[in-house]
């Protein structure tokens, strides 16, 4: 009866390693999503609480909600969520200010919160003493600071105008805000370069 007993057990045993040998792959598996799960809610507990938004796909979030005509979908999302909406493409969170007032206040009036810009340390103290516009650039680090920050973003959106405009007066650019604007530079007193 024991020796009965012990062989019941065995193939018990054998049974449950068969199983868990063959089935390891998926129980890797199944750890490895809940972990991913876990870390996920762990992360979006510490960005803080986001705007609304529509709901995306495990990996992929919003991407392929997204196309040429991407303004014509945030204008869509304005009415149903507000404002302010946050999408999430491919795991990087993106938050769209479909107002004037709403880009006004947190850009303009709260900007430095929200910017990955570095802060010159110095440059606004020019505008109360006026004379340090006068220091040598090997004196003000602020200045070479602002200087490179100046060149580099005119060099980028002098290449992003360059390449609207070369649209523009080819014919392939698509109905938008910078084409309407490329088109009555006159107009709006907007130069070449």
């Amino acid at each position: 009866m024991a020796l009965d007993h012990l062989a019941q057990t065995q193939s018990a045993m054998c049974i449950v390693e068969r199983y868990l040998f063959h089935h390891s792959k998926w129980t890797l598996l199944a750890i490895f999503v809940a972990f991913m799960y876990l870390f996920h809610q762990a992360s979006a507990l510490r960005k803080g609480r986001l705007p609304p938004g529509p709901r995306g796909l495990p990996l992929f979030g919003n991407l392929f909600q997204l196309n040429i005509d991407a303004w014509l979908t945030f204008a869509e999302w304005k009415e149903q969520y507000g404002p302010l909406v946050q999408i999430n493409v491919a795991g990087q969170s993106i938050v769209i200010m479909n107002t004037h007032k709403v880009a006004s206040d947190l850009l303009d009036c709260r900007g430095p919160i929200y910017s990955d810009r570095p802060r010159f340390i110095g440059a606004h103290y020019v505008e109360f003493f006026t004379w340090m516009k006068y220091l040598p650039r090997s004196v003000a680090r602020w200045k070479r600071d602002a200087e490179e920050w100046f060149r580099k973003d005119t060099q980028f959106f002098e290449g992003l105008f360059l390449e609207a405009q070369h649209r523009v007066e080819s014919g392939e650019a698509r109905p938008s805000f910078a084409a309407n604007l490329i088109r009555d530079k006159e107009r709006y007193g907007i130069p070449d370069r």
